[in-house]
């Protein structure tokens, strides 16, 4: 920064659980622009208000039921960060966090979508914590569909890495995000 011909340098912040998310503005697109705003909008309320309390309140029901199922979809969630606790339920067997996904049925692929109503989860990262759900056999962790839709609200996740730790997954979903590599599952 220039201020009256003298320079301050301001470093930038050291990369830490505590970051939510890295943007790529160098070859913006209106798609993008959208899904920031979004983003954006949602981490600002999430982070000043009690909106997560009814994902709370869900995953503490999931705990004290040990449902195997838990449906995270439309949550209105940018980062796991956001609800640690759901690394404490170790007996999960299922695991959707994507607002609709598409399931393969009688030769047909099939629009599936979250029970929840809340706004869409918008992910961009699969934290290391994730390991912890040893009993986790499937995951949905995959971004929306373009169907009917001026915009398209891909995720931002690109390293599943991760997932690599759930020894018991059988099947993953991690469509429609912007995957860099598939790492050795064995």
């Amino acid at each position: 920064l220039n201020n009256n011909d003298s320079k301050v340098n301001v470093p930038a912040p050291p990369l830490n659980s505590k970051m939510r998310d890295v943007f790529d503005i160098t070859n913006f697109n209106s798609n993008e622009f959208h899904c920031i705003k979004n983003i954006l909008k949602n981490t600002i309320i999430n982070v000043s208000t009690n909106r997560l309390r009814k994902v709370k309140r869900m995953i503490s029901k999931s705990v004290s039921s040990l449902n195997s199922e838990l449906d995270l979809g439309k949550c209105d969630l940018t980062s796991l960060y956001e609800i640690p606790e759901l690394f404490d339920c170790l007996h999960l067997e299922t695991l959707i966090l994507s607002n609709e996904w598409a399931e393969y049925e009688n030769e047909k692929w099939k629009r599936i979508k979250s029970r929840n109503s809340g706004g869409n989860n918008n992910l961009a990262f699969i934290p290391n914590e994730i390991k912890r759900l040893k009993n986790l056999k499937k995951i949905i962790i995959g971004g929306d569909w373009n169907i009917d839709k001026d915009i398209w609200e891909r995720w931002r996740i690109k390293n599943i890495t991760p997932l690599t730790k759930l020894t018991k997954l059988q099947y993953l979903n991690v469509s429609n995000n912007l995957v860099m590599a598939i790492p050795n599952f064995t």
